[in-house]
């Protein structure tokens, strides 16, 4: 087993490297003035133009208030060549759609659910779809890069950041470029909570108290590096690497923040993705799950996954190694597969179907 496993996320959904039980290690592919925007064609996500991918994975998203009663959940995961599936259960997946290798990013990076909507973004660009099999291209006010943008959908609106610019939508149909957030070059994850909007990536932690202004703040001594975010129980926690550790620091508001003792995983790898729900965090490592109810304590349970980690309907979902979908068993703290990695390329035989990059859930 090889004892490198190199492993980056984003979101919640996110841009991953990950490795298999046999430590091969593996990568994926990761645009005005103001004013609100409109949709402009109605694609399919595995088709269409050129437009990046947590957890968004890396990271976590969440639903946000408001807008029609979610009544169903509903997780998608994205990846290269504008691949998605999308699955009801986190059990059966369907719609798995994707174009033919052209050599250039084309990938999610991030993705939300909330108001009746699923919102993608990445190089594809931002896509939206109420019901997870037809989307619809949108057109934002501010031409930017979308190659590691975030959104999450909380407080009744969606709230972007891409580049140095940040986007708020109450549909995810009509945007309003929101403001300027400082170039993080990289976006990792976004989340809320507390009445707050936090954005992580390349070592900045940057917080909104409406999504408009944007503040930038060090997470912890030295402005470590922080590759996933979740809210629960009161508070953001941000995991990452440092030191062959896993790095996890949590904070009330994203504006003070405290570093908590660092935690030993496998293969010095980290921790790549964390999301919230039922009441506790979920975060994994090359190839362990870990649980916590506060960001500080973490307990060791089983199996994990390589790639971002989101939570809807009672269950958490995964992107595992390549092209693997996971779903988390409490009962037996595993993530276990519900669509096998390794399939191959429906456009070239020799090659691997395009690898997972984002994971997306919620209520619709």
């Amino acid at each position: 087993m090889n004892p490198i496993c190199h492993h980056t996320l984003f979101l919640s959904l996110t841009i991953l490297f990950g490795c298999d039980s046999s430590g091969t290690s593996g990568q994926g592919d990761e645009g005005g003035s103001s004013g609100s925007s409109g949709s402009t064609t109605s694609s399919n996500v595995g088709g269409g133009g050129q437009g990046g991918a947590g957890s968004a994975g890396g990271g976590s998203t969440s639903s946000g208030g408001g807008g029609a009663t979610p009544t169903k959940p509903i997780y998608v995961i994205g990846g290269q060549d504008q691949r998605h599936i999308v699955s009801e259960d986190g059990s059966n997946w369907i719609e798995d759609t994707y174009i033919a290798p052209n050599g250039a990013d084309n990938a999610y990076a991030g993705g939300a659910v909330g108001n009746g909507a699923i919102v993608l973004t990445g190089d594809p660009g931002v896509l939206r779809s109420t019901d997870g099999h037809t989307w619809t291209s949108i057109v934002l006010p501010e031409a930017t890069s979308l190659h590691s943008s975030k959104v999450v959908a909380a407080a009744g609106v969606f709230v972007m950041v891409s580049g140095n610019h940040a986007f708020k939508s109450s549909d995810g149909l009509t945007w309003a470029h929101a403001g300027d957030t400082g170039d993080a070059g990289h976006w990792q994850a976004i989340a809320y909570g507390n009445a707050h909007w936090v954005a992580i990536g390349d070592g900045h932690v940057k917080a909104s108290e409406d999504g408009l202004a944007w503040h930038d703040y060090n997470a912890t001594p030295n402005n470590p590096q922080l590759d996933a975010l979740a809210f629960g129980n009161g508070v953001f926690v941000g995991v990452g690497k440092a030191n062959n550790l896993a790095r996890i620091a949590t904070s009330p508001d994203g504006v003070t923040w405290t570093e908590q003792a660092p935690v030993t995983t496998l293969y010095d790898s980290g921790f790549g993705g964390i999301a919230f729900g039922d009441g506790k965090f979920l975060a994994s490592d090359c190839c362990n799950a870990f649980e916590s109810t506060d960001g500080v304590t973490w307990t060791k349970r089983g199996d994990g996954v390589q790639g971002g980690i989101a939570f809807a309907g009672g269950k958490f979902v995964g992107a595992g190694w390549r092209t693997e979908a996971r779903l988390f068993n409490d009962s037996t703290g595993d993530f276990e597969s519900t669509l096998t990695g390794d399939q191959p390329n429906q456009y070239d035989s020799g090659q691997l179907a395009p690898w997972f990059t984002a994971v997306v859930a919620g209520e619709l």
